[in-house]
């Protein structure tokens, strides 16, 4: 097995050495980051970091399962290591107890970040890493009655995120036995019977989002998600459980977008990033060109075109 929090840690010394470049926006998600690791032992800071557990257990799963789109298991760069480390690692310092099926109590501290906002360019894997967390939070994520959905506007895009994780249970062995299949051509939902737990894709077009117990969701191309109902909707839906996350995926909207979630998204982001908007909870990692690139003494080492 990999050492992924060695990973994780090693590529953010490097960006923050300079060694490493990234966007603006990426580097003060890693700073944040690293400024939370420093007060954590602060009494008034709500936060620990604990990747050892979560995070690594879904790195462990994103580089086992089978995508159906390579003839060998995945790889994961180095970023999207750090990425994973610190959305799965970050937790609420006080403990919640909670009961599982069986009736026996258990104590857990729950995930800090309830939103995660990635803007990543094409062809970085958005959809398919986004197919391992329906895995993920279906199966092992210790949910009571996990309900995990694949969101968007309309089913097609619903979908595409959520058959992938079918194709991935069906070329995994170990998947295979423990995630049922509901429904074929095409497959209606995946289901964890000792769970209770059920993934499903769900847009707009088809049926009511509202009335939901959500655990996990993730909307795809929020670029296209014209206003903000839906994710209104979908947000409110995971008011009643313990350490539910939402997880939003997009490329870069246009420049004359006006309509869509993705502009007010992002602009909240860098509010959060840049410290103006107070929000812990609030995860973001994007990914861009930036007009000009700075090392990390701060000088200009690549001009805006």
């Amino acid at each position: 097995m990999r050492d992924f929090v060695g990973i994780a840690e090693r590529y953010i010394d490097r960006v923050l050495d300079g060694k490493e470049l990234v966007c603006r926006l990426n580097r003060l998600a890693i700073e944040r980051h690293v400024e939370d690791l420093a007060r954590v032992k602060d009494a008034d800071f709500p936060y620990i970091f604990d990747p050892k557990q979560d995070a690594v257990r879904f790195c462990r799963l994103f580089e086992t399962v089978q995508p159906s789109k390579w003839p060998t298991p995945m790889t994961m760069g180095d970023w999207m290591v750090a990425h994973d480390v610190i959305l799965y690692g970050w937790r609420l310092k006080e403990p919640v107890e909670l009961v599982d099926l069986q009736g026996k109590p258990f104590t857990i501290n729950p995930r800090r970040f309830r939103i995660a906002y990635d803007r990543w360019p094409r062809k970085t894997g958005k959809s398919a890493h986004a197919s391992v967390q329906v895995i993920y939070h279906t199966k092992y994520d210790r949910e009571r009655g996990a309900e995990v959905y694949s969101a968007a506007l309309v089913e097609e895009q619903a979908r595409r995120v959520f058959d992938e994780a079918v194709a991935m249970r069906d070329g995994t062995p170990d998947l295979r036995r423990v995630i049922q299949k509901i429904g074929d051509s095409p497959c209606r939902r995946l289901r964890v019977s000792e769970l209770n737990a059920v993934a499903r894709p769900l847009s707009r077009d088809k049926e009511s989002m509202e009335g939901l117990n959500i655990s996990f969701w993730v909307g795809d191309e929020v670029h296209k998600w014209s206003g903000r109902g839906a994710y209104d909707v979908l947000r409110y839906g995971m008011r009643s459980r313990v350490q539910p996350l939402g997880q939003l995926i997009t490329t870069a909207p246009s420049s004359d977008d006006t309509t869509s979630i993705c502009n007010s998204l992002d602009n909240y982001a860098e509010g959060v990033l840049t410290g103006v908007i107070p929000d812990g909870r609030f995860f973001a990692w994007i990914l861009e060109i930036d007009g000009e690139i700075r090392n990390a003494e701060g000088v200009v080492i690549q001009e805006a075109d």
